[in-house]
């Protein structure tokens, strides 16, 4: 990654520096040689079909185009392509640029995408493979409210509402061929029970058994197999306003756990308010009232997890409990980078149990270094485990985790900072991380920042093949969904937002050949908008950053989070949050986590009590969505940067 910025910086400053003359002959920036748009046009073509304009300037030498497009800098090609799925009238400016500066003036156009186009591949993958039913353990999980609107004002089912009318054992199933076609086939089965929920009123649904006392009814109904279409559209909101929406539409008189209306029956047109790999949500609107129904994937009856212990050190997996190794150490005083004549005491207690003696107080992250350097080896083919349990006498704020290779700091499994409490046992796990071709793997763990006389206890290390079972099972952490609040008085990121950030952009092929064009980007305050069109194969192929001019200081306490809908399900996202500059600074950071998104819905990001591990005059935030599909759309929002609470 390191090398990657150092190609892409000097890139940049040759962009920067374009001109007609060779280095040796420019002397420097000349004011009354800016370059005019006096005579100059550029060419404009719009394709509606697909929502793509192309736009070319004309030659010119000793020259060379800006755009900008809706809003944003875009590139400085001659000829560009820009696309935006959805209906609208957006902005196109061309400036001409050369050794001096660019242009004053500027040849501004407009351009209309007359319909808004959906992408059905992201449907693809949330719906194959998985089992729906009504989600019956969630208040609002059946409802209905005012037309226009989600459907849960004047009623809310609580959970179990109607587990006695055969409306919580119905399963039903969508089957889409291809990625990106819009339908396939959909299964409904009526469960055990055999019966389909009626809503009083009706009289063309199953009229037979129909009880026409003015209630509810169950029609007994056998499995039903026919097929479903997802179309764009647009629907009414309760301010009589249009929406853009996307519509999962059956044929008439298809079966569904909860028929609430003739009209349901005879034109099944549900709009789909959200759509993940876990949870659908569904709004029938008849024109005078609006029928919610939540659906979810999730198994049923799902067991909570106690607090995930390790793996098992003792098993005959862990590659750890038959390892050799030598230790290496560093450690540094107090406001200063100087050795420590007195050394780190170490104890090797046998049966994978170590000590290690902190005899004087460090204040930085990297002062106090214990390396295990082992006989172990790694393969790219495989996925590992690993957890370890620390037991300090003093707190010890952002200790430092790092599995990596010999010889090599910077290729690595993970790199982690947590924090250790007195006296209470923390047990640091990572499931199922990729391998990496490793002849030997070293464990280096710091405690920079421990107070004088810290005792840290190390046990239960363990390091295995994430498809052998030991008998520990796996990990499923409770995650914490509420996300900090955005609008307060210590949030430091609201002043980024509130100006133009300076961005960073690299997104390569699978070849790390630089795309023509850069992602699609857009910054509306406190949110910005990522658009890969392309796909990428590896991380750090879609890199975005954002160059604050936030600073902080060595020891520096911060809680971070964030917002980032996807439009599809996008695995081992990176966020780093480093000192800006690049070069050796690319290794002095709070973190760099990777998460999981799931598609179309809210991801709340949050990492607390971070640790600066030295002084950052700016901080970077570094994103990457590397391995991103085709017409990848990210919202980042609600970004919050705060000093931790004391």
């Amino acid at each position: 990654m390191k090398k990657i910025f150092e190609n892409l910086a000097m890139l940049l400053l040759a962009v920067l520096t374009l001109s007609a003359c060779s280095p040796e002959e420019f002397t420097g920036a000349d004011q009354n040689g800016l370059p005019t748009v006096d005579g100059v046009d550029f060419t404009l073509d719009v394709d509606q079909t697909v929502n793509q304009i192309t736009a070319k300037a004309p030659s010119m030498p000793g020259c060379y185009p800006l755009w900008i497009i809706n809003g944003a800098k875009y590139s400085t090609l001659s000829d560009v392509q820009w696309s935006n799925k959805r209906a609208g009238t957006y902005d196109i400016e061309l400036h001409i640029a050369n050794r001096n500066g660019v242009s004053q003036a500027s040849i501004k156009k407009q351009f209309t995408f007359e319909k808004t186009l959906v992408d059905f591949s992201p449907y693809y993958d949330r719906f194959n493979g998985k089992v729906w039913r009504i989600d019956y353990d969630e208040t609002g999980h059946l409802g209905c409210g005012p037309s226009g609107t989600t459907g849960v004002d004047w009623w809310k089912a609580q959970p179990n509402d109607k587990k006695d009318w055969g409306v919580y054992d119905d399963r039903l199933t969508f089957t889409v061929a291809n990625k990106g076609d819009d339908g396939g086939t959909y299964t409904y089965n009526p469960g055990e029970g055999g019966t389909m929920f009626v809503n009083t009123g009706t009289t063309s649904v199953y009229p037979t058994f129909n009880t026409n006392d003015g209630k509810d009814f169950m029609a007994t109904v056998a499995e039903q197999t026919t097929t479903f279409t997802l179309e764009s559209g647009t629907w009414t909101d309760s301010e009589g306003k249009q929406q853009d929406g996307v519509f999962l539409v059956f044929p008439a008189n298809t079966c569904f756990p909860y028929i609430s209306a003739d009209t349901q029956w005879s034109n099944p047109r549900f709009r789909i308010e959200k759509s993940t790999s876990e949870r659908m949500d569904l709004v029938y609107d008849a024109g005078s009232i609006a029928w919610h129904f939540t659906l979810t994937s999730k198994p049923e009856g799902a067991p909570q997890e106690d607090v995930f212990q390790g793996y098992k050190y003792d098993s005959e997996f862990n590659l750890w409990k038959n390892a050799t190794f030598t230790n290496e150490f560093y450690y540094a005083n107090t406001g200063s980078w100087t050795p420590n004549p007195n050394p780190i005491g170490f104890e090797n207690k046998g049966n994978g149990n170590y000590v290690v003696t902190l005899p004087d107080p460090s204040e930085q992250q990297w002062q106090a270094q214990v390396k295990f350097l082992t006989n172990m080896s790694a393969s790219a083919a495989l996925k590992y485990d690993f957890s370890a349990k620390f037991t300090a006498s003093q707190e010890v704020k952002g200790a430092t985790i790092k599995l990596t290779m010999h010889g090599d700091d910077n290729t690595f499994f993970f790199v982690e900072r947590v924090d250790l409490p007195a006296g209470e046992p923390v047990v640091f796990y990572k499931d199922g991380f990729d391998g990496i071709d490793m002849a030997n793997v070293d464990l280096v763990l710091d405690f920079g920042g421990a107070p004088a006389g810290t005792e840290i206890e190390i046990s239960n290390v363990v390091l295995k093949d994430h498809a052998a079972d030991d008998g520990a099972g796996h990990p499923k952490p409770v995650v914490d969904k509420t996300p900090y609040t955005y609008d307060t008085a210590d949030n430091e990121w609201k002043a980024v937002d509130a100006g133009t950030p300076e961005m960073f952009f690299y997104y390569a092929d699978a070849n790390w050949a630089p795309y023509a064009n850069p992602p699609g980007y857009a910054h509306d305050g406190n949110k910005y908008t990522l658009t890969l069109p392309l796909a990428t194969a590896a991380q750090w192929q879609a890199q975005v950053a954002f160059y604050t001019n936030l600073s902080c200081k060595a020891a520096d306490v911060y809680d971070f989070g964030c917002i980032m809908t996807p439009n599809v399900d996008l695995k081992g996202v990176t966020v780093k949050l480093v000192k800006y500059g690049g070069g050796d600074n690319d290794n002095i950071f709070f973190f760099l986590k990777n998460v999981d998104l799931v598609g179309g819905e809210d991801n709340v990001i949050k990492f607390p009590a971070q640790v600066s591990p030295a002084d950052m005059d700016r901080i970077s935030l570094f994103l990457d969505f590397g391995g991103n599909p085709e017409n990848t759309e990210i919202v980042i929002k609600d970004i919050v940067l705060k000093k931790t609470a004391k």
